[in-house]
C-alpha cells in the first residue's frame, strides 16, 4: 500500500498513456519485487538489484514472466 501511494502519479501518467495510445503494454513489475509493502532485494542468496536503480541479471530475470506474453502474441 504504501509503495502504491508513493508512485500514485507515475501510475497515473502510465494510464492516461495506455488510454491515449491502446497499442501501448505498460509492463508494472512491482508484484515481482514488492509484497506487504517490503521491496525484495534478495531471493535465494542472490541479490535483485545492483544498486538502487538497476537489476541484477538474477533480478531482470525475475521479470522475465511479464514479457513471455507479449513475444508469445508476436506473430513471426
Amino acid at each position: 500500500v504504501e509503495y502504491r501511494q508513493q508512485f500514485h502519479q507515475q501510475d497515473a501518467i502510465f494510464e492516461g498513456l495506455t488510454a491515449q495510445f491502446p497499442s501501448v503494454t505498460v509492463l508494472d513489475p512491482t508484484d515481482s519485487f514488492v509484497t506487504h509493502d517490503f521491496c525484495r532485494t534478495a531471493e535465494g542468496g542472490e541479490a535483485l538489484y545492483w544498486d538502487d536503480n538497476h537489476l541484477t541479471v538474477a533480478g531482470a530475470m525475475r521479470l522475465r514472466p511479464l514479457f513471455e506474453s507479449i513475444f508469445a502474441s508476436i506473430k513471426r
